[in-house]
């Protein structure tokens, strides 16, 4: 059995023929615009999870020969975010909740099934959210790989929570990835001697965006580094103040050049190195 015309693809994992168009009819009571066909058994329910892609499982829990667990690997195993709707006969409280622990999204009950329209609605838009939020963290994964950026988070106390960085580790990174100090613990700077730090702590007190906040400190392994920071406050929905967000880059490489061109030209001034003239 199989109704086309391009609507909501739904597995029903039941052996059961009359069962199974029970639920076609109750879709079609509602005007839900579906495409089913039916596995009678896990075996076919596997061949059509691998060779077909489908929006929602709706499974009794009770095929022969067959754990509903079973059923659930598969169909997660096809797709962690699809729902799974057991639908079945009276089932008691404690199988109920095994069901809902082994992956069961929702059960409704064969002799209710007015819920079922409204149990898979909700279910696809669950899973819908569940797409979305994974398709956002594999876009945040691929653009911290993708770039030469320090990715860090702060707590409210502007202790570090969170760093991120692509590729290899860069050698000045180790110190400012210390989850639980401050930066400038993690740099060892003495905020109270040093305006610089302090003012850019008045910012962070205050909750304030900042852009190209500039420092320089040496890491264990020896070498001075420079770097440029930008970060935003993050609040609630409440508006109660969570931390900071941002990024750094590593300015070490700009800055080690500038002031090798200023040396040099210090020096040429000062009469230190030899002016190479061309023969007129």
């Amino acid at each position: 059995m199989s109704a086309t015309g391009g609507g909501t693809r739904v597995l029903l994992i039941e052996d059961n023929a009359d069962d199974a168009e029970l639920l076609v009819r109750e879709f079609r009571r509602h005007e839900f615009k579906v495409e089913t066909k039916v596995a009678p058994s896990l075996h076919v329910a596997r061949c059509l999870l691998r060779d077909e892609s489908w929006d929602v499982v709706l499974s009794d829990y009770n095929l022969p020969n067959t754990h509903f667990s079973d059923i659930a690997s598969a169909v997660k195993a096809a797709d962690r975010d699809m729902p799974i709707v057991v639908v079945s006969g009276a089932v008691g409280e404690e199988i109920a909740v095994s069901l809902l622990r082994e992956g069961a999204s929702d059960l409704v009950l064969k002799h209710n099934l007015s819920r079922l329209v409204p149990a898979v609605v909700r279910e696809l838009a669950a899973a819908e959210q569940n797409h979305a939020r994974r398709a956002s963290e594999e876009r945040y994964r691929q653009i911290v790989e993708a770039t030469s950026d320090w990715i860090w988070e702060t707590d409210a106390e502007h202790r570090i929570a969170f760093t991120a960085e692509s590729g290899e580790q860069a050698e000045w990174s180790d110190p400012l990835r210390s989850v639980g100090r401050t930066l400038w613990e993690a740099c060892g700077i003495d905020i109270e001697r040093d305006p610089h730090w302090r003012g850019h702590k008045r910012v962070l007190d205050a909750r304030e965006p900042f852009r190209h906040f500039r420092f320089a400190f040496r890491a264990p392994a020896g070498g001075e580094f420079h770097l440029v920071m930008t970060g935003a406050p993050v609040f609630n929905r409440g508006g109660a103040f969570l931390g900071y967000r941002g990024v750094a880059s590593d300015e070490t490489l700009i800055v080690e050049t500038y002031l090798r061109a200023e040396r040099a030209e210090a020096r040429l001034k000062a009469g230190l190195l030899p002016v190479f003239r061309t023969p007129g």
